[in-house]
């Protein structure tokens, strides 16, 4: 069984979740863990299948917290962007087109299943895929 999963953020004001507006705090708060668990298991899903080796994937990680353009990008992500690409900062103005499809799992972010790799990293990974490595 093959599965072609999206996930995407939607501000809270325009989920359009029918009844969301009008549940009791407490049932909000408990679809909104169940909401959380599910991308929590996508993303731990992706993690697996990423075929890069754990040395590799915690270089990855180190790169990605020193990036400044990255940790602007994550910042946009766990705060929100603004509404239009003009009131973001030009470092990380390449990533507004994409910016609904951008996530942040634990210190990397992805765009979809794909993780965004530091663009100092990017030559290397793109030499290594090459190579068959």
């Amino acid at each position: 069984m093959n599965f072609n999963l999206k996930a995407e953020y939607t501000p809270g004001k325009n989920s359009g979740c029918c009844g969301h507006a009008i549940q009791e705090p407490a049932a909000r708060h408990g679809a909104q863990q169940r909401q959380t668990h599910r991308c929590e298991c996508y993303f731990a899903a992706v993690m697996r299948s990423v075929p890069a080796s754990p040395m590799k994937m915690d270089g990855i990680q180190a790169e990605t917290v020193f990036n400044e353009q990255l940790q602007g990008v994550i910042r946009y992500i766990k705060n929100g962007w603004p509404e239009y690409i003009t009131h973001t900062h030009t470092d990380v103005r390449e990533y507004f087109p994409v910016k609904n499809e951008l996530s942040v799992h634990e210190v990397l972010v992805n765009r979809g299943s794909w993780i965004v790799i530091p663009e100092m990293m990017r030559s290397v990974i793109l030499e290594q895929i090459h190579d068959g490595q």
